[in-house]
């Protein structure tokens, strides 16, 4: 066994000789050495530390049967296809069935991983002794092929032996890379070291790019620039973050586009043909692969980390396929470029016989051979068949570029006489013209209608008149034109004319329009809507009321509008007299008026309604109304105790104040002492009010003088428990005092969208808007809260992912504040993506989102039994245990990892909101 001075290497030829011969593959291994100081000697040393093992080598080394072949690279996995990959071709391997991912590489074994990517590997004699300074330490099993990285030129021998120099107390080989040293080793492996140097003068785009070490820099850039490496976050590159083995194995396999290496077992091609259990690389000599597919078959896309299905990959497109014979393990598209040549032609004939195509081209008359799965697509992308192309068709004609021939794959009509089968929605209709979207397709197709095409709806015979935009239908063209359409399922319209009764079981609505009677069925649920008229009932209709149905699909009508009624409101009329169901009254400025009371006359006392004969006697002189009618017939009489609103202004002077009701109608109201409460003011007067307040206003027993002023104020809370039996809800407000409240039947309960809910709906914890009038809690509402992470931001929105939700899209309106670091912003330039955050509506119904700031720690240790961690403390008050829920999320990159993944004195950010653990994340 050869001995070797590290100071020979200078003898180019020594260096070969020293080289020569050997071929085993090495799995990394760097535990003996981190654990004792001194070099791991043996292929069982390697295997002993308890990560990785050795590999016999050699061609018909077995293969794993699917997937990464490790048992701790589960299919979520975020970097499942690159270790896959990467240990089907032999550049990453493991021990017992693991990979374990997560632990960090160290440097040496980053360069045997480094040495197998480019294949230089094989040029190690694994036997062969090295001697390097005693400062520069690397377990036995290593030093070859440090030796050989030297010698390629994957790193710098005199600057590595300086780094050791300055580290006495670490073994270099064993020392874990950082993400700045290994970006460096993966530049220079593939070749881009004079693009390094060239970018070496200008600091990298990130915010901690002043931790990057000088002579790192360059080779950062060139790294970022072509997709090698990206940062932990938006705005860090993290240097000095040791990378992982999953993390070096994902940028081994980026570099791949960019440094192809021949791989035992990995064929490269264009795909030309799949199906479920097989597809078919062609390649440049003209020769074809065809490889078997199966369940366990890994299938991905150079634009996606996810696994994919065999139906998202793109024909005559450059594939990647690593097989065990003709076994396909692993399938990826390459890129997303057509090998193909466009011919653009009008054709002549067709011999199917021959498989040729006779296409005018210009002038002369070419012959193209074409395949027997040709696809002929028309303008919507379908598949018509060959019998589709008809003489004088304008084509396009894509054949491929890896046969000499040069076959059709593909023609797709520019135009022709097109004669085809379909279903959608028609868009518009003109004289003699149709516009139909196809289902599924990406644009709609304008189509002539033939003088003589048949048309039915829902079976029955019918005219083009009968049809409507958004109906859908099936439809047959024939040389281009439509000649027969069936609607299946009919679009919603609206139809505008004059009520005029019911069926005499009430199932139909008969209407005039334009002189003509017509009759349609309600569908069930059919809902009706007049202006000013809240919960308006079908005996709410008066004759000749012009009105506005909407009819679906079946003509069944869905909804009736009353349009142009003249309907007024008085607030605050006064009583004259009833009599024989004529109602007298003045209004506020004393001018008189009369209506007529009849059986459809809703009178309203707070709420509740009564019949005529038993709201008789509520008919007192003087007594205050409201008053809704049309032409001379009331509508609605309405007795209120109590009127809410805006306060529109106050006259102290005259005693009275005046309020803008919801409906937007107003009420002058006079006063003499009433009593004023308002939340959280104790002895409130009249004075304390101020235009633009909300108030309820209670009124004396004539309804006529304001009895009391209830201002509201909404103030948001958090449900600390409910007790719906009871119906009662403790309360905690923002400065943390609980109270407890009974609810009244009068208490409203709604959703954030407004929807009612009942109180058992109502769960602790849940974060509330409630409304109160003076002392008296009116409604409690839930508030939008959620918490999470910013995926990006724009201009007034944020894209947004909650823990344990998905990615959405928030539009924050035109008032909405930021608050991060104690500032408060309304720009959404002060986020940056990956902040924690809180996002909610406050009272007000605007959104706040609040940055939830990461307290950096330093990692101690996991406390199964508890679940809990604990970090070092610096100080002796400081908090150092801190508990975990089912959801607490533990990071690293942005990807989630095992809490036992964390190592003592590792540096950690706590995300804590509202007193739970949220997320750990390892920086």
């Amino acid at each position: 066994m050869a001995v070797h001075n590290w100071k020979k290497w200078l003898s180019a030829a020594l260096v070969c000789s020293m080289l020569a011969g050997g071929g085993a593959a090495y799995a990394e291994s760097d535990d003996d050495a981190a654990q004792t100081g001194t070099e791991a000697e043996s292929t069982d040393a390697g295997a002993n530390a308890g990560t990785d093992g050795v590999s016999d080598g050699g061609d018909e080394s077995p293969l794993p049967v699917s997937g990464t072949g490790f048992s701790d690279v589960p299919n979520n996995h975020w970097a499942r296809k690159h270790i896959t990959k990467l240990n089907l071709q032999g550049i990453v391997q493991g021990y017992e069935g693991k990979f374990n991912p997560a632990a960090s590489v160290s440097q040496q074994d980053a360069v045997l991983m480094a040495l197998r990517f480019t294949g230089a590997a094989e040029k190690v004699d694994p036997d062969t002794q090295v001697l390097f300074p005693d400062s520069f330490i690397v377990s036995g099993y290593a030093k070859p092929y440090i030796m050989q990285a030297i010698y390629e030129g994957l790193i710098e021998e005199k600057e590595e032996f300086r780094l050791a120099e300055s580290e006495p107390d670490k073994a270099w080989g064993t020392k874990p890379a950082t993400r700045e040293w290994v970006t460096k080793l993966i530049i220079r492996a593939i070749g881009e070291t004079a693009k390094a140097e060239a970018m070496a003068r200008d600091l990298p785009a990130f915010a901690d790019a002043s931790l990057i070490s000088d002579m790192y820099v360059g080779y950062v850039n060139a790294a970022v620039e072509l997709g090698i490496v990206k940062g932990i976050s938006a705005d860090r590159f993290a240097p000095k973050n040791t990378v992982s083995r999953a993390e070096l194995a994902t940028m081994l396999s980026r570099a791949q586009y960019l440094y192809p290496v021949e791989y035992k077992r990995q064929h490269s091609g264009i795909l030309t043909s799949l199906s479920g259990t097989q597809l078919t690389l062609a390649h440049e000599d003209g020769t074809t692969q065809t490889f078997t597919l199966d369940s366990d078959t890994a299938v991905y896309r150079f634009d996606s980390e996810s696994a994919s299905s065999l139906a998202n990959l793109k024909l005559y497109t450059q594939a990647a396929v690593i097989a065990d014979g003709r076994r396909a393990l692993y399938v990826e598209q390459m890129d997303n470029e057509e090998r193909l040549e466009k011919t653009t032609g009008v054709i002549v004939s067709i011999d199917s016989s021959e498989r040729l195509l006779y296409v005018k081209v210009g002038t002369p008359v070419v012959t193209i051979p074409y395949e027997s799965d040709l696809a002929v697509l028309d303008r919507a992308g379908s598949n018509l068949g060959l019998s589709a192309l008809a003489e004088n068709s304008e084509v396009d004609i894509f054949r491929e570029t890896f046969s000499e021939s040069k076959r059709a794959v593909r023609i797709e009509l520019k135009s022709a006489p097109v004669n085809k089968q379909g279903r959608g929605k028609i868009v518009s209709i003109q004289p003699g013209v149709i516009e139909i979207a196809d289902d599924g397709a990406e644009a709609a197709e304008t189509w002539d209608i033939a003088a003589a095409a048949v048309i039915s709806r829902q079976g029955s015979p019918a005219t083009l008149s009968d049809l409507r935009s958004g109906d859908v239908v099936s439809y047959t063209v024939k040389n281009g034109a439509i000649t027969q359409i069936a609607v299946e399922s009919g679009a919603s319209r609206t139809v505008t004319g004059l009520f005029d009764g019911f069926s005499a079981d009430r199932s139909s609505i008969i209407y005039t329009v334009n002189n003509k009677k017509e009759v349609s069925d309600l569908a069930s649920g059919a809902t009706l809507e007049i202006p000013g008229f809240a919960a308006a009932s079908w005996d709410d209709l008066y004759k000749d009321d012009r009105i506005e149905l909407t009819l679906d699909g079946s003509d069944k009508v869905t909804g009736v509008k009353v349009v142009g009624r003249n309907i007024t409101t008085v607030n605050g009329a006064s009583i004259v007299n009833l009599s024989n169901d004529t109602l007298t009254f003045k209004d506020q400025n004393g001018k008189p008026a009369a209506v007529t009371l009849n059986s459809k006359t809703r009178i309203e006392m707070n709420n509740s309604y009564l019949s005529l004969d038993a709201a008789r006697m509520f008919f007192v002189a003087g007594r205050k109304v409201t008053i809704t009618y049309s032409e001379d017939q009331a509508i609605t009489i309405r007795f209120a105790y109590r009127h809410t609103g805006t306060l529109q202004s106050l006259n102290t002077a005259g005693s009275s104040i005046v309020l803008k009701l919801d409906d937007g109608s107003t009420v002058t109201i006079p006063y003499q002492t009433p009593a004023v409460q308002i939340p959280g003011k104790a002895g409130a007067t009249i004075s304390d009010l101020k235009p633009g307040d909300r108030v309820t206003v209670q009124l004396d027993q004539n309804l006529d003088k304001a009895l009391a002023i209830l201002a509201h104020r909404v103030v948001q809370m958090n449900v600390a428990s409910v007790d719906a039996s009871a119906r009662k809800v403790r309360l905690t407000s923002e400065a943390g005092v609980t109270s407890e409240y009974t609810l009244s039947a009068d208490t409203r309960l709604l959703d954030e969208n407004g929807s009612s809910l009942t109180l058992s709906q109502l769960a602790a914890g849940r974060t509330v808007n409630a409304e109160f009038a003076g002392s008296d809690l009116i409604q409690l509402q839930t508030v939008i809260v959620k918490v999470g992470k910013i995926v990006s931001t724009s201009p007034g929105a944020v894209s947004f992912a909650a823990y344990g939700g998905s990615v959405e899209d928030i539009a924050l309106g035109s008032n909405f504040k930021i608050v991060k670091n104690g500032v408060v912003s309304t720009s959404t330039a002060a986020l940056a993506a990956n902040d924690r955050v809180e996002i909610r509506t406050n009272e007000s119904g605007e959104y706040v989102v609040t940055v939830i700031a990461g307290q950096v720690k330093t990692f101690w240790k996991y406390d199964a039994a508890a679940n809990e961690i604990q970090v070092r403390k610096t100080s002796l008050n400081d908090q150092n245990q801190y508990k975990l829920s089912n959801d607490t999320l533990i990071t690293s990159g942005g990807q989630t990892i095992a809490v036992t993944s964390l190592k003592m004195d590792d540096k950690i950010a706590l995300y804590i909101h509202n007193g739970k653990l949220l997320e750990i994340e390892k920086l």
